[in-house]
Order: structure tokens, then C-alpha cells, then sequence
């Protein structure tokens, strides 16, 4: 606990002198580095280590470690909790994607309008590119579709297509292929600034590997992987490295999700599957990026520092390309 305290103060400056300040923010900065390169290192392993491990399953080349995992797990790449009824994980889950969507619309455009100046704050309203803000976004949209994702895999499907793929399912292949690649597109273009022919290269590329060949039983977990391995890109390759949430926003908004990732197989049986199943991977998403807002909408930001400020509101490079 010490340890992640001591995470969540990186970037605090902490002494009074402005000498004093400059020396603890260089210093500041390179531990963030460090930190930040380390948790998204974290969830790029844990990511391709989940993947592959869905992939042995799906090739029958894991079914030894299958006990791990308990028995509801592999059989629907989900915990499903009350299955056949209005209420199991998938209509939970549909119906708290949706809950949590409006709830960080909310935040978004309260934040965004407020005319009360704020406790720490020198202005009124947040800046539309401040990190508490943008991570909010970046969810709304692949949440929403997420949820949507859950209603069509209960109410088309019966909450799963097993072994099958998606295409092999679908009675109308075409259309099922259209609305993948529509899919792919949004959940990828919204978060993060590829140009537009590596945009199409991966929606295309997923699509193909998500309808054709992955078992629709593990469509959310593939879609998971394709998530992290951009974000994981993204913030290592292209983030601006004085962002002073960096290692803030993988510590609160990001881990959490990776370890729920692996909690959710380990405990299905045992835990998760008599209170809900899935839908407490679904939860943990957006309530990971409130939390984070929580944390850092009273600080102020600076682009051109190392630290945070108390004095300017300034757009977060996090959406830079």
C-alpha cells in the first residue's frame, strides 16, 4: 500500500522554494517514466499472456490447465451468473455499460460547463483536452458497445456461440461482417489517433480474426487484447512523456482492468458466479476511468512542465499524434 501511495504522489510538488521545485520536478518526472513504462509494461504482458492462453484453450492445447480456471469459465469465455433469465451477467452487464455511460456523460458535460470556480482552480470549467476529461471519452463510445455487444450475445446468440464462429452463427454473414468492421473502427479511432490506413489495416485485419476464425465464445476476451495492446502502444511509443498523469492514469484507470482480466476465470466459481459473473469486469472499466477523474480534476495541468501546476488549465498531450 505504501508502494502504490508513493505512486499517486509522484508528480506532487512538495516543497516551497522554486529552486527546490525545478530540482524535485526533474527528478519527478524521471520516476514517472519509470513507473508509467512499467505499469503499461505490466498490462502489455498480461494481455498477451491472457491472449495466448485463450488461444491454447480455443486449440485444445490448454485444456490440462482448464482447472485453474474452474468449470463455468471455458465453457462460455464468461462468468454467466442466472443464465436464461432478464437478469443474468449479459443483461447485468448491458444494463450497467448503459448506467455508466450516462453517468460519465454526465461528468463530461457538467465539467465541461460548470460556472463555479472549483476549490484548486484559477477557472471555471475543465479543459475539453485535460486528462480527466479524454479518458472519460475514450470509454463512452467502446463502453456503449460493449454493452450493446452484451445485448446481442444474450438475445441473438442465447449468451454464447460456443466454439462456433461468429460467421458460422450468423445467418446473415455480410451483414454480420459490416457491423464487426463498424465496430472495430469506433472502438479503435475514438482512443487513439492512428492515421487512417493503419486505422483500416487493424479494423480489417480484427474483423477477419474476430468473425472467421476466433471462437465466438472469446470475441470479448480478443477485443480486450486488441484494447490493451493499442493503449499499451500508444502511451509507451507516442505519449508525450511529461504528462503528469501517466503513471497516475495506468495505476488507477488502466491496472485495474488487466486484474480483473485474470480475476474473473480465477474466481468464477468460487466467488463471482453467485453475485453477477461478468458484469463486474464490465463495472470495473468505467468505474476505473471515474476514479481517475475523481483523482485529477482539481489539479491543474501544465504541458510544458514536469509537474503539476496551481495556476493554468492546458490541454493534455495524452490525444496528441
Amino acid at each position: 500500500l505504501r508502494f502504490l501511495y508513493s505512486l499517486l504522489q509522484i508528480g506532487r510538488p512538495t516543497c516551497s522554494t522554486a529552486m527546490t521545485i525545478s530540482t524535485t520536478g526533474n527528478t519527478n518526472h524521471t520516476m514517472r517514466i519509470i513507473w508509467g513504462e512499467l505499469l503499461y509494461g505490466v498490462i502489455f504482458a498480461g494481455s498477451c499472456t491472457h491472449f495466448l492462453w485463450v488461444v491454447a484453450l480455443a486449440t485444445g492445447e490448454a485444456d490440462h490447465w482448464t482447472v485453474w480456471f474452474g468449470t463455468h469459465w471455458p465453457q462460455q469465455g464468461f462468468c454467466i451468473s442466472f443464465p436464461n433469465t432478464y437478469y443474468d451477467s449479459h443483461y447485468l452487464s448491458f444494463y450497467a455499460d448503459v448506467l455508466l455511460v450516462l453517468t460519465m456523460k454526465y461528468l463530461v458535460s457538467t465539467s465541461l460547463s460548470e460556472s463555479k470556480p472549483r476549490k484548486t482552480t484559477a477557472t471555471s470549467s475543465m479543459h475539453p483536452q485535460h486528462p480527466a476529461i479524454t479518458v472519460l471519452q475514450g470509454h463512452i463510445p467502446s463502453l456503449l458497445g460493449h454493452g450493446g455487444s452484451h445485448l446481442i450475445l444474450t438475445a441473438y446468440f442465447e449468451g454464447s456461440t460456443g466454439m462456433a464462429t461468429l460467421m458460422e452463427k450468423s445467418t446473415y454473414t455480410l451483414v454480420t461482417a459490416a457491423l464487426l468492421l463498424a465496430f472495430f473502427v469506433n472502438f479503435i479511432q475514438k482512443p487513439f489517433p492512428w492515421s487512417p490506413p493503419l486505422l483500416w489495416a487493424q479494423a480489417i485485419f480484427h474483423t477477419v480474426v474476430a468473425g472467421y476464425w476466433l471462437p465466438g465464445m472469446f470475441l470479448f476476451t480478443y477485443v480486450s487484447f486488441v484494447y490493451n495492446i493499442n493503449l499499451c502502444t500508444f502511451r509507451l511509443g507516442y505519449t508525450p512523456r511529461h504528462s503528469a498523469f501517466y503513471t497516475q492514469e495506468a495505476l488507477i484507470a488502466r491496472l485495474p482492468i488487466m486484474i480483473m482480466t485474470w480475476l474473473e476465470p480465477l474466481l468464477c466459481d468460487s466467488f463471482w458466479l453467485a453475485i453477477g459473473g461478468h458484469m463486474y469486469f464490465d463495472i470495473t472499466i468505467p468505474l476505473s476511468a471515474i476514479a481517475f477523474y475523481f483523482y485529477v480534476r482539481d489539479r491543474e495541468y501544465d504541458p510544458n512542465s514536469t509537474v503539476s501546476t496551481t495556476n493554468n488549465r492546458a490541454a493534455s498531450p495524452l490525444k496528441a499524434e
